[in-house]
């Protein structure tokens, strides 16, 4: 189970990115997703759901961030290129191997990385 937010920005909806790869809409179940949704309780209670019984968005909706409030992130990997040669990993456009970096929250962008729980 992937969670999401679609939407325009600041009218972001929750929704679930199915088996099928097919937003399913959580509105009906939940305002939003944010520190509250995220506590075990509230997964375990999602990760119990049937999405085939969720109503399926239509259209190929702007993905927001993936969950609301996020203040600060901070991503760690290769800080330079011999790294990302290393690595088996393709070197950057400028030039430069992936590098740790701390951010403003416009800059999630790769929500299929995040994991949580063990």
């Amino acid at each position: 189970m992937k969670l999401l937010r679609y939407g325009p920005p600041g009218l972001e909806r929750p929704g679930l990115l199915d088996a099928a790869g097919a937003i399913r809409d959580l509105s009906g179940l939940l305002a939003d997703i944010g520190p509250d949704t995220l506590s075990p309780a509230t997964l375990q209670a999602l990760a119990a759901l049937d999405p085939r019984r969720l109503p399926v968005v239509e259209g190929a909706p702007r993905l927001g961030t993936p969950w609301r409030g996020i203040g600060k992130f901070v991503a760690v990997g290769l800080n330079y290129g011999r790294h990302a040669a290393e690595a088996g990993m393709l070197r950057t456009p400028c030039g430069r191997g992936r590098h740790g970096h701390s951010g403003r929250t416009h800059a999630v962008l790769q929500m299929d990385q995040l994991r949580f729980g063990p």
